[in-house]
């Protein structure tokens, strides 16, 4: 194999390598955008239970309150 022959050789790796790393970049930027939509949706669903779950604690107090003077009535 001559030196031309060599190179255009080194040429059509490198081509291939560029090419196979796009295809690999490409894959992996779309699973990072799918991953950060479902981020975001989760996100907010975590926000929403923690609101569900401070206002059921508050009304867990306001129930242990209500209960609190009956009790100690019918003692």
């Amino acid at each position: 194999m001559n030196r031309r022959e060599s190179r255009v050789s080194m040429n059509a790796r490198q081509n291939d390598a560029l090419s196979e790393f796009k295809s690999f970049k490409k894959k992996f930027l779309l699973a990072n955008k799918h991953i950060t939509k479902l981020n975001s949706t989760l996100s907010i669903r975590i926000e929403e239970l923690n609101a569900q779950i401070s206002s059921l604690y508050t009304e867990n107090l306001r129930l242990r309150a209500q209960r609190l003077p009956r009790c100690a009535a019918e003692t």
